[in-house]
Parts: C-alpha cells; sequence; structure tokens
C-alpha cells in the first residue's frame, strides 16, 4: 500500500488555483495508481505551535552550529 500526505496550505482552500492543479494532479495519480491512499492534512484546521523570531534564530543556530539563546530554547 503507498500512501501520500498532501499538505493544504492556501488560506482560499478550492479557490487556489495552486489547489486546483494539486487536485488534478493528484485525481490523475489516483487514476493511474489505484492503490495510492491521499491523506488530507489542512493547515487551517490544526493547532500548529507558534513559530515566532525567536524560533527562527533557534534554527539557523543549529544550522550555523551554535549554542542557543534562552529565549531561542523556548
Amino acid at each position: 500500500m503507498k500512501r501520500l500526505l498532501f499538505i493544504q496550505a492556501s488560506p482560499r482552500t478550492t479557490q487556489s488555483k495552486s489547489t486546483q492543479i494539486a487536485q488534478a494532479y493528484l485525481s490523475a495519480l489516483c487514476e493511474n495508481n489505484p492503490e495510492l491512499i491521499v491523506d488530507e492534512l489542512s493547515v487551517w484546521d490544526i493547532d500548529l505551535p507558534v513559530f515566532d523570531g525567536d524560533k527562527v534564530a533557534a534554527k539557523i543556530a543549529v544550522m550555523q552550529g551554535k549554542q542557543h539563546t534562552a529565549a531561542e530554547k523556548t
């Protein structure tokens, strides 16, 4: 069994051209791969953690091999 995760990130949902293109692609993909299971996750329907400036700085610190500050550790 094959699975694919489609992450719906456009706030315009079905009005979004990129979503419409993705849906057309997924339809064709499923037609050619009937065993494929497509899971859809809308970022607008779930609670996501806050990703603020401190989190961005923490990510960059890791990429640069630096230690996190107290604020970045949050």
